[in-house]
C-alpha cells in the first residue's frame, strides 16, 4: 500500500500546563491536611491518584494522521476510535490557520457548524471537505505536507 503520509503528534505544552494548574493545589492542600491529621490523608489521595492517571494517559496519547491510497486516516490513541475519510469522499483540502478554540480546544471535538476536529495543540491544520458528511479539521505541523499528500492520493486515485 503506498503511503504518502505519516505524522504523529503530542498533545502540546497548553494540557501540561492545565495540568499543573489542577495538580498543584490538590497536592498542596493533601500535603497540608496529611501535616495536621493523618487519618484522613487516605481518602484524600483520591485527587492526586485521579490527576495521575489522567496525566499518564494524556502523556501515552498522540494523533497519529496518515494518507494512503485509499483514505486518511485519523487516529487519537487511548482517547477516540479511528475516522477514515475515503479518497472518493474527499471533495477538498486545504492547509490553513486557525484558531483551535473556535473548534473547541484541543483534542476530539464536534460542533455543528465547523464539524469534527482533532487537534493536538497548535494552530495549523488541514480543512477536509467531504462528499458525504461533516467537514474535518485536522490539526498538524507539517499542513502543507498533508495538503499535498492528500492532493496527490486524490489525482492518483482519479487518474488511476
Amino acid at each position: 500500500m503506498t503511503s504518502y503520509f505519516h505524522e504523529e503528534q503530542r498533545l502540546g505544552s497548553f494540557v501540561w500546563a492545565v495540568i499543573a494548574l489542577i495538580a498543584i493545589p490538590v497536592v498542596a492542600i493533601t500535603i497540608e491536611v496529611a501535616m495536621r491529621d493523618l487519618s484522613r490523608v487516605l481518602p484524600l489521595m483520591l485527587g492526586p491518584l485521579v490527576i495521575l492517571l489522567v496525566a499518564l494517559l494524556l502523556g501515552f496519547a498522540r494523533l497519529v494522521t496518515d494518507v494512503d491510497q485509499t483514505g486518511v486516516h485519523v487516529n487519537f490513541h487511548l482517547l477516540w476510535p479511528a475516522r477514515h475519510i475515503p479518497i472518493d469522499d474527499i471533495k477538498r483540502a486545504q492547509a490553513t490557520a486557525y484558531n483551535p478554540l473556535s473548534y473547541g480546544g484541543w483534542g476530539v471535538h464536534y460542533m455543528l457548524v465547523r464539524g469534527w476536529s482533532f487537534d493536538a495543540g497548535g494552530g495549523h491544520g488541514v480543512l477536509v471537505e467531504t462528499n458525504s458528511g461533516p467537514r474535518v479539521m485536522i490539526g498538524s505541523h507539517r499542513a502543507a505536507e498533508l495538503e499535498a499528500a492528500i492532493a496527490r492520493a486524490v489525482a492518483e486515485r482519479a487518474g488511476g
